[in-house]
């Protein structure tokens, strides 16, 4: 028997180049999807643990464990270690800002899980977006701002597949009113009515006589990439990443039960809508690699065959097995994002979410809120 490290360089380069490509096939990692697991069972602090050191995750699955670490502290109410563990991943895509002529390189010949995930458009801005939410929740309101401004940046460069995020449109808005910042406020409002004509704006609240309840919340379980192949003969095969649903986005309807007349003003995001938009519009790059990919390995099959037909076989099957699409993305997100502003007079009210379509059971309660007037309350809700 032919030990490895001579049988090696016998090898015929293609074969070599083959091995090569199903060695970097690419999948998440077992504590990543240890993680995902626990999160989607509502168990968050094991979800936590199970991510804690996303340092000694490959640089291929990094941002996707610091992702989804940052979201699930949050969703436990660790506020301070979500912010910190989301600010890493922000300073992470920083870092990453280019690819490297390697990683064009692989991506090219091998599949696009050889390039460091950098987040879609979508998910950029949600990673400002759970900031913001982390620092209101801390009443760092101007660290808050700071990540509005950096929310809007992502905004401003992708403004075709995020023109319906109005959740964080509405939330980048607000924090401007921290500041009274109206006109800035006002500018937001009017690029979400824009899109949604039907929305209604809130006026300022008149902090003499009143106090505002913010509800941030999270509903649902968020998208999941999946690959769409086709295969045309004699062994092509195309593979390319789409977003499916995992539960239904719904609305939730928020009730005041002791105020039927309260003021409400809801800001709502479809999570698989935005995302779907973010990835059409990084579509064209995907499908040029992919062909320059098919054409490439096609080539190299047939120069093969010209010499040994059997190892063409065997190179054909090992690029059909290592061609399929990169379907990593953020997995903790949820269905949708909610943002709920009501401005009461002073006193204790019991709130109510319901989801349309669902048992009253699957809504959700906040008891004996109490609002005083001059005050902002938020709270964060994930269901």
């Amino acid at each position: 028997m032919i030990p490895l490290p001579m049988l090696l360089p016998r090898l015929h380069p293609g074969v070599l180049f083959a091995i090569l490509a199903l060695i970097l096939s690419g999948c998440s990692s077992l504590s990543l999807q240890k993680a995902r697991q626990l999160h989607s069972n509502g168990q968050w602090l094991a979800a936590a643990d199970a991510l804690e050191q996303c340092e000694s995750e490959s640089r291929d699955d990094r941002l996707l464990c610091l992702l989804d670490s940052g979201t699930v502290l949050y969703d436990a109410g660790k506020y301070q270690e979500s912010t910190r563990v989301f600010l890493a991943a922000d300073a992470f895509i920083r870092e990453q800002d280019y690819l490297s002529i390697s990683q064009q390189t692989l991506a090219s010949v091998v599949n696009d899980y050889a390039i460091v995930y950098q987040g879609e458009y979508s998910e950029q801005l949600w990673l400002h977006t759970y900031l913001m939410m982390g620092f209101l929740q801390l009443h760092d309101y101007e660290a808050a701002r700071v990540e509005a401004k950096r929310a809007l940046e992502v905004l401003d460069e992708n403004p075709d597949p995020l023109q319906q995020a109005r959740y964080s449109r509405a939330l980048i808005a607000l924090c401007f009113e921290l500041f009274n910042q109206f006109d800035d406020a006002r500018i937001e409002y009017e690029k979400i009515k824009n899109v949604d004509p039907d929305v209604s704006i809130p006026s300022p609240t008149d902090f003499t006589k009143e106090g505002e309840l913010v509800l941030l919340l999270s509903l649902g379980q968020g998208p999941r990439k999946s690959a769409l192949e086709f295969v045309a003969p004699p062994s092509i095969k195309i593979s390319i990443p789409e977003y499916q649903p995992v539960t239904p986005y719904r609305e939730p309807d928020v009730v005041v039960l002791e105020h039927s007349g309260a003021q409400i003003y809801p800001f709502s995001t479809d999570t698989l809508a935005l995302s779907r938009a973010s990835l059409k519009a990084r579509m064209p790059g995907i499908i040029a690699r992919q062909t320059a990919r098919v054409a490439g390995k096609e080539s190299l099959a047939e120069s093969i065959g010209d010499q040994n037909e059997l190892l063409e076989i065997l190179v054909r099957i090992l690029f059909f097995a290592t061609e399929h699409a990169d379907t990593r993305s953020w997995l903790t997100l949820p269905a949708g994002f909610h943002l709920v502003r009501i401005s009461l007079l002073p006193g204790a009210y019991d709130i109510r979410m319901n989801l349309p379509g669902a048992t009253f059971a699957s809504g959700y309660s906040l008891p004996n809120v109490e609002i005083r007037a001059g005050e902002r309350i938020f709270k964060s809700i994930r269901f």
